[in-house]
């Protein structure tokens, strides 16, 4: 995982465990020579579902959108 996040947080990148949800996800802090972020490592078939939620909502959510958790994204209120 390091290898992965030091190009993007700058090199060496030191990991601080957070949080450890056995079967499910370890929450951690990693700190990067210029930035830090908040990483969590998803055990089983959950990354592919996390990551699919994440991307449906990467292009952001307007005014007035309430989004259900598993369910999907539903329009509530205004449109605008």
């Amino acid at each position: 995982m390091i290898e992965l996040l030091e190009p993007i947080l700058g090199a060496p990148v030191v990991l601080e465990e957070l949080k450890h949800k056995p079967g499910r996800r370890t929450t951690s802090r990693a700190v990067g020579a210029r930035r830090s972020a908040i990483v969590k490592v998803y055990a089983s078939e959950r990354a592919p579902i996390v990551a699919a939620r994440l991307g449906a909502l990467a292009a952001g959510v307007r005014s007035g959108v309430l989004v259900k958790q598993g369910v999907g994204v539903y329009a509530s209120g205004s449109s605008g």
